[in-house]
């Protein structure tokens, strides 16, 4: 099964096998500017600059700074680019690595 995610308006589409599963954006916050997905967990920045983890469309937790830009994930470590240009690594919202 190949998850894979795409924004569009500000919120994040989730497609299994090609065929859209669910949608979700940042409630509360700000518009969803960046989202990436390992197959299983799904990481989202909103405008704000703060991420969301969620797995089969349920919110995990929120964390990180008010200046992260983008977002990717690879075997459920989650790596942060900054505004300052800074790269984070996290492992269940936990910072672990910062260069």
């Amino acid at each position: 099964m190949a998850i894979t995610v795409r924004v569009i308006n500000g919120r994040v589409e989730e497609y299994e096998n090609g065929k859209k599963k669910r949608d979700y954006g940042s409630n509360g916050g700000g518009k969803v500017i960046c989202a990436s997905t390992d197959g299983t967990l799904v990481a989202v920045v909103d405008e704000n600059g703060y991420i969301t983890e969620r797995i089969d469309g349920k919110l995990q937790r929120t964390y990180g700074g008010r200046k992260v830009v983008s977002v990717q994930v690879s075997d459920g470590v989650v790596i942060a680019q900054k505004k300052d240009g800074s790269t984070e690594e996290y492992v269940d919202g936990h910072r672990i690595r910062c260069y």
